[in-house]
């Protein structure tokens, strides 16, 4: 091929690069959507795809509710004290509840009993199914942040602050839930509960990339995560990765009774009292759940990192590929049935399992509030390939540059400071597009000379 059609050739694609690149980074239109915010007055909620004028539109989500269609975005900036109920038969199916622009919106509902919870989805029987809530705070709710229930499936609640409530989120039925992304601290009872699971029970649950954080013991548990079914009606198919879980009183993962085929995989854990719990006194069994490439950090007092509580709960538990650090006096890597294994070879006999785990520091930025791996961590590398586990704490790809690495937050092979392949294929194209651009207008610009 001649020299000047492959220059014109490449011009040609670098020409359509820039302008589908153009195209993509273009603000796209907004559908028509719901506008609410503390700032306005009694009025209709305002439809129109564009923020309108604060003052101008509706104060109140519980009015939005009552406007919305199924389908609808509803966009919400301020304060509002209300508890907001959905359910399908108000048209609240497939309905994104989301701040306004970016601007803050936080939901503190009223005491009881005018409200007991920050967001129902189901109520009476009626579900409120496919709802997103999103880059919400919802906070000081006397129940929880947000009830999930009536066989309300395929819930989404991304990227929110849930705080100071006596659960963050709480599930009783549904399923294809997805929890990521939220920042769920300072309640009373559990960061997120499914333990009073209804007949209607629930699967297909995914916790990922989440910091669930100083839970206490006020309402008598203290747990980050707790799962549990009944003796007829299990709570399956749950996986809980890629969360930095730390500080909790209690456990920061427990299946307390009839969970089975569950898996906690890539997770953070430190200074909680039991890392992963397994069953409960009454021998209700956990069963067949996949414990791997976790750290396990465990504080210096009566504290473990597995605590496997009967017999039952042994049957088809995988636990391999986690780091076992001891912090100092009274802690235990785990404890199987009916006694305590201080350390991880104690813990590798007692359960047969955890061949390929360690019980390294593993060099955390700042534990326990961010457990971040420094560069050079020992863990980096050290674990196994999850099958459906694409990215980290961060959204950063596994592996990045070399292999798996333990824990919440994956760092590429080398320790640390690698570019993502998609960021240096991005700077080729964008450099690449630049050129591209030079050379065509020096090229019109010779042209226009030469007539």
């Amino acid at each position: 091929m001649r020299a000047d059609l492959k220059i014109k050739k490449s011009l040609q694609i670098l020409i359509s690069a820039m302008v589908l690149g153009g195209f993509l980074l273009m603000p796209q239109a907004s559908w028509a959507a719901l506008w609410v915010s503390d700032q306005g007055g009694a009025n209709p909620c305002i439809r129109q795809a564009l923020p309108p004028t604060p003052a101008t539109t509706c104060n109140s989500l519980v009015t939005a509710a009552s406007s919305s269609t199924s389908g609808e975005n509803i966009y919400c900036e301020g304060t509002f004290n209300e508890q907001i109920t959905l359910g399908s038969s108000a048209g609240h199916d497939n309905t994104t509840w989301d701040n306004w622009s970016g601007n803050s919106c936080t939901v503190d509902p009223p005491n009881p009993p005018t409200a007991f919870y920050g967001f129902v989805l189901g109520d009476a029987g009626n579900p409120a199914l496919n709802v997103t809530i999103r880059d919400l705070t919802i906070t000081t709710a006397i129940f929880d942040g947000i009830m999930i229930g009536s066989n309300s499936h395929n819930a989404t609640i991304l990227n929110n602050t849930i705080s100071s409530s006596g659960n963050g989120i709480n599930i009783s039925s549904g399923t294809d839930i997805v929890i990521s992304q939220n920042n769920i601290f300072s309640h009373q009872v559990a960061g997120i509960n499914g333990s009073r699971a209804t007949p209607d029970s629930f699967s297909g649950l995914s916790i990922t990339r989440n910091a669930i954080h100083n839970i206490t013991n006020g309402g008598g548990a203290g747990d980050g995560i707790a799962l549990g079914g009944t003796v007829s009606f299990s709570v399956s198919n749950v996986t809980i990765a890629n969360n930095f879980i730390y500080s909790n009183d209690l456990n920061g993962v427990t299946f307390t009774a009839y969970d089975d085929s569950n898996s906690v995989v890539n997770n953070s854990f430190a200074d909680n009292d039991v890392g992963v719990n397994l069953g409960d006194s009454k021998g209700s069994p956990a069963t067949n759940t996949v414990i791997r490439d976790n750290i396990f950090s465990i504080p210096s007092r009566a504290a473990y990192g597995i605590y496997v509580y009967n017999a039952a709960s042994t049957s088809g538990l995988a636990s391999n590929y986690n780091d076992f650090y001891l912090e100092g006096g009274g802690s235990n890597a785990g404890y199987w049935v009916s006694g305590a294994q201080q350390t991880l070879a104690n813990w590798q006999t007692a359960s047969s399992g955890d061949a390929n785990s360690t019980d390294v520091n593993p060099q955390f930025v700042s534990a326990p509030s961010n457990l971040h791996i420094q560069a050079g961590s020992p863990v980096n590398d050290l674990g196994t390939t999850i099958v459906g586990i694409n990215d980290d704490y961060d959204g950063d790809p596994r592996p990045w540059g070399g292999a798996w690495s333990m824990g919440a937050d994956q760092l590429d092979g080398g320790g640390g400071g690698g570019v993502p392949e998609f960021t240096i294929l991005t700077m080729m194209l964008a450099l690449g597009a630049g050129i591209g651009l030079i050379l065509l207008i020096g090229r019109l610009n010779k042209k226009h000379n030469t007539i």
